[in-house]
């Protein structure tokens, strides 16, 4: 059975928040769309901004559909300076939305470097996800509708 690819819809059924106008961006790209949830690292929250191509126009810088990159917010930011335990904190909320995201259902770029220690079982989930939305023959199908007009 194949699946209809809506980032919206898997994202924030789920607790992600769309970040849906320019000005609510957290994160400094505005090419593609942007989702945030929170999460508990090691010892605080941190913000994670999730980085999507979930539309046609998506496809002229990366090529994919799907979670293109992650970034952290840390909660407990002292003007911009960070311990080496803020950044593995940070780190690790970023491994837990990694997590997080393939349980939900929403797929990653197929070269997407998963963190942690589960990153096989990740890649081989992420491939499942990406064949159950068929998103190489919608990447495909969209690149030639683009090339056509």
């Amino acid at each position: 059975m194949i699946k209809y690819y809506n980032p919206l819809h898997i994202l924030c059924s789920n607790g992600w928040v769309w970040l849906c106008y320019e000005k609510d961006y957290l994160s400094s790209t505005t090419e593609y769309s942007q989702y945030k949830a929170e999460f508990l690292g090691a010892s605080y929250h941190s913000t994670i901004v999730a980085i999507i191509s979930e539309n046609s126009e998506h496809l002229c810088c990366n090529g994919h559909y799907g979670v293109l990159w992650l970034e952290a917010i840390y909660e407990c930011e002292r003007d911009g300076c960070l311990s080496y335990d803020d950044m593995e904190d940070m780190q690790c909320a970023i491994e837990k939305a990694e997590e997080n995201l393939l349980k939900i259902g929403m797929p990653f770029t197929p070269d997407y470097k998963f963190h942690g220690y589960n990153t096989a079982n990740q890649i081989r989930r992420n491939k499942k996800l990406r064949k159950l939305y068929s998103l190489e023959e919608k990447e495909e199908a969209d690149w030639l509708k683009e090339d056509s007009e």
